[in-house]
């Protein structure tokens, strides 16, 4: 225990306790989540995307653990533009090297797709998607929320003063 503390604080990183193909029953459908969960934070404006807001779950029917679903995804960018809060604006992750949401271009996404070993024309491709998809979403999720918890005339201010396309909600 006290080693795997020392080397936590002198920035070592961790030694694998399973070798790697153990680490995940579907490494390669979980690397697919964790980087939409990136694309997620950019075209939400959820700037603070960050190492915590990810957890992996040990269930007592698996030997193997897998990625928990993605929680706290709060667009901070919302919260500044309608004053509840003024949010530092810079993502937690940066996008090949950029952290400033209005200053990533498509060049950053490919270069953090090499980064983390993913095809920079599937990344790109997969932003695109999610970009193109998500207002119909936003629409459904709204008046899923409003059918249950009734609706608010606070839902249509917040659309209508967030930004429209990548990095914002």
């Amino acid at each position: 225990m006290l080693r795997g503390a020392r080397r936590q604080c002198l920035g070592t990183p961790p030694r694998p306790r399973r070798p790697a193909h153990q680490l995940s029953q579907d490494p390669v459908r979980e690397l697919e989540r964790i980087r939409d969960w990136q694309v997620t934070n950019y075209l939400i404006g959820n700037y603070d995307g960050h190492a915590k807001n990810l957890s992996i779950l040990y269930e007592p029917t698996r030997s193997i653990p897998v990625l928990a679903p993605f929680y706290d995804m709060v667009c901070i960018e919302l919260m500044n533009r309608i004053g509840v809060s003024s949010y530092e604006r810079a993502m937690a992750f940066s996008i090949g090297g950029v952290s400033e949401p209005e200053r990533i271009r498509r060049s950053d996404w490919e270069q953090w797709a090499k980064a983390m070993a993913f095809a920079p024309r599937r990344v790109v491709s997969r932003l695109e998607e999610l970009a193109l998809a998500a207002p119909a979403a936003a629409r459904e999720e709204r008046a899923a929320f409003a059918a249950v918890h009734g609706d608010n005339q606070a839902y249509d201010y917040a659309r209508s003063r967030s930004m429209t396309g990548a990095g914002g909600c």
